[in-house]
């Protein structure tokens, strides 16, 4: 799923399943926490985050291609911030920005704009 996530999320070069792995395990280390969003015994989806003293920062959100459009995402979104997080004062996340329907998904559960990150790459 973490592949597919990373495929979604435009991020090229795409890393082999050992390096997703690898990163889905420095996400739960220490502060990181994560659930699997499952309907009927099998796995639909999952979320990385991490609480911090502000809120929750969302590392990654998840809903596998074949289950999405089928209001997974928002159930499971709605469930996380009233039961698993009890609505924080802030959540936070980050959307590639080429990745329109990310933010149109994010949009209509009720995140704004907040903040532009920028890179600039040498070669």
């Amino acid at each position: 799923m973490h592949r597919q996530s990373v495929e979604d999320e435009c991020s090229e070069p795409y890393p082999s399943l050992s390096e997703c792995g690898a990163e889905i395990g420095r996400c739960i280390s220490g502060k990181g926490e994560a659930i699997i969003f499952q309907i009927g015994g099998a796995d639909v989806g999952y979320t990385l985050f991490q609480r911090e003293p502000e809120g929750i920062f969302l590392r990654h959100f998840f809903v596998c291609r074949e289950h999405r459009r089928k209001g997974i995402g928002r159930t499971a979104m709605l469930w996380l911030i009233a039961k698993a997080w009890q609505t924080p004062a802030r959540i936070r996340l980050a959307v590639h920005v080429e990745n329109a329907a990310g933010h149109a998904f994010w949009r209509a559960i009720g995140f704004s704009d907040w903040l532009i990150d920028m890179k600039l790459e040498r070669t």
